[in-house]
């Protein structure tokens, strides 16, 4: 497994001290390839960085945490490859979303901002 990044590493401290089981990711694969970064036809597997647990719900979401915006060629093959597997719990966290949960104060406020973002994934 690739070495942990900063944003990646706050992110699981964030979502854990909220109360979420923040887990090893599942892989998500796909039988028939998508173009790969450099469009090339061969991608069949991602790995989101994390699967994330939300015990009141007892749901699941894939968590893909990223510095920018998410729109790379990397986090754009990685999304052809959870669209084509029919994956519907995977988010893009970015890390301005990380740093603005950092600031919150209360576990209850960390808590109800993870639910948010995670909100279109989940069913309630």
């Amino acid at each position: 497994m690739a070495r942990r990044n900063r944003t990646e590493v706050n992110f699981a401290r964030l979502a854990g001290e909220a109360g979420f089981m923040v887990m090893q990711p599942r892989s998500i694969r796909i039988e028939e390839p998508v173009n790969d970064k450099n469009g090339v036809l061969k991608k069949i597997v991602t790995s989101p960085d994390f699967y994330v647990v939300v015990p009141d719900l007892d749901q699941g979401v894939h968590v893909e945490v990223t510095n920018s915006s998410g729109d790379t060629p990397h986090k754009q093959a990685q999304q052809r490859v959870v669209d084509k597997a029919g994956v519907t719990n995977y988010v893009v966290v970015s890390g301005e979303q990380i740093k603005e949960m950092a600031d919150l104060i209360t576990v209850e406020e960390k808590y109800r901002f993870l639910i948010k973002i995670f909100s279109s994934v989940l069913s309630f």
